[in-house]
C-alpha cells in the first residue's frame, strides 16, 4: 500500500490585480411590441499572488443604459445569469464561487453600490484564473429604437482572516485594473429597429 500526496506552490509574492474584458456588446433586436431580452457574455482574468488564501469576490456596478439624447433603459434591465471560474496559465487552486444567479446588475447615475457576481472562496482562487461572466439586458416594449450605452465598473476585493481563520470581506476594494486606471468596461445593446 502507498500514499501519493501532491504539493503545489502557495503562489506568493504578488498581489491581487486582474485584466478587464473590455466592451461587452449585446446582438441587436427588432422591437415588435413585446418585451424581449438580449445576452451576451465577458472574461476578466483574476490574479491573486497573495499568498493569503483568504479568497476574493468580484462586484460589478453600472450607469444606466442610455443613448444620449434622453432614452434610457430601466435601472434592473441587467442581469448576471450565471458565472464560473477556470484556471488560467500559472494556476495554482482553481477558485470556487457560491454566489447565486441571477443578480440584477445595479444601475444609475453615480453609479450605484456593487453588488458581489463571483466568490473565490477560502483556499480557492490562488493565481491566475479566468471568470466568465454571462449578462442578460431586458429590452421592454416601449423602448424606443436606438443604440444605447452603459459603463460597468468591477471591482475585486481580497477577503481577510479572522483570528479563527474564518474569512471576511474587506472593508478596501481594489480596482479591478491597477494601475489606477478608469475601471469600467463599455457595454454597448445593439441597434433596436421598430416593427416592420
Amino acid at each position: 500500500m502507498g500514499a501519493v500526496a501532491t504539493f503545489k506552490d502557495a503562489c506568493p509574492g504578488g498581489s491581487l490585480t486582474g485584466t478587464p474584458p473590455g466592451t461587452v456588446t449585446f446582438n441587436g433586436l427588432t422591437l415588435n411590441g413585446l418585451d424581449q431580452s438580449t445576452t451576451a457574455s465577458g472574461s476578466d482574468t483574476v490574479s491573486d499572488m497573495t499568498g493569503s488564501g483568504s479568497g476574493w469576490n468580484l462586484a460589478i456596478t453600472s450607469t444606466q443604459f442610455n443613448d444620449g439624447s434622453g432614452h434610457t433603459l430601466p435601472t434592473n434591465a441587467t442581469t448576471v445569469t450565471g458565472a464560473s471560474g477556470a484556471a488560467a496559465t500559472g494556476n495554482c487552486t482553481v477558485p470556487t464561487n457560491s454566489i447565486g444567479h441571477p443578480v440584477t446588475v445595479p444601475a444609475g447615475p453615480g453609479p450605484p453600490t456593487a453588488v458581489k457576481i463571483f466568490d473565490a472562496a477560502a483556499n480557492t482562487g490562488g493565481g491566475p484564473a479566468s471568470v466568465t461572466v454571462n449578462f442578460q439586458v431586458a429590452v421592454p416594449a416601449y423602448a424606443h429604437a436606438t443604440t444605447y450605452s452603459s459603463t460597468w465598473t468591477l471591482t475585486v476585493r481580497q477577503r481577510t482572516l479572522t483570528p479563527g481563520g474564518r474569512p471576511t470581506p474587506s472593508s478596501r476594494p481594489m480596482p479591478l485594473w491597477a494601475p489606477n486606471a478608469v475601471v469600467g468596461a463599455q457595454c454597448r445593446c445593439g441597434r433596436l429597429r421598430p416593427p416592420r
